[in-house]
This record gives C-alpha cells, sequence and structure tokens, in this order.
C-alpha cells in the first residue's frame, strides 16, 4: 500500500529505470534545404500562371458571362410576360381575358 505521509501528487519513486536510455533531441536540417539560399530560391519560384490555371480562368469568366447573359434573357422574358399578364386584366369579359392568357403562356 501507500507509507504515511506520501502524497499522492507525485508518482512513486523507482530506484532504476528498466528499458533504453531516453531519446536525446537532436535538430534536423530545414525541409526544403538543397543548400539555396534564400534569394536564389525566390528566383527559382515560378510567379507566372501556367496555361491550366489560365484556361481555367478563362472559363470561369466565361461562365459567369454566360450565366449574367441566360438571367438577362429569363429576365426580360419574365417582365414581358408579366406585362402582358396584367394587360390581359383589362379585359372586358372572362373569356377574354382567358383566351388572353392562353395566347400569352403558349
Amino acid at each position: 500500500m501507500t507509507e504515511p505521509g506520501a502524497s499522492f501528487d507525485s508518482p512513486p519513486e523507482t530506484p532504476h529505470r528498466s528499458g533504453p536510455p531516453p531519446l536525446k533531441h537532436t535538430p534536423r536540417p530545414p525541409a526544403f534545404s538543397f543548400g539555396v539560399g534564400d534569394e536564389e530560391a525566390l528566383k527559382k519560384i515560378r510567379k507566372h500562371t501556367t496555361p491550366a490555371g489560365r484556361i481555367v480562368a478563362v472559363s470561369v469568366v466565361l461562365g459567369a458571362i454566360a450565366l449574367g447573359f441566360m438571367y438577362y434573357q429569363q429576365h426580360k422574358a419574365l417582365e414581358q410576360a408579366k406585362a402582358a399578364y396584367y394587360k390581359a386584366h383589362e379585359a372586358p369579359t372572362t373569356e377574354a381575358f382567358l383566351s388572353e392568357i392562353r395566347r400569352i403562356f403558349t
């Protein structure tokens, strides 16, 4: 068991350690050090856009333009349909209103 007056906060003392000695920290060389200084490494890094990057950028821009054009066309068609629908409400009879609505949406 425990000795009287022993502290539970600290582990019990062992007279000897078994197993290999603890490993000592040995500093490692930098991961990307090939004998090249910072200035030379910065010169070697390409700072230009790759052809694949250019293709992706152009396709994103063209896609955004196409989506904008499609939105504009849909918006314009919807506005024309709403205007015709509101104009159809001015019809004198229900039959005239329904014939106008059929003409608009067919």
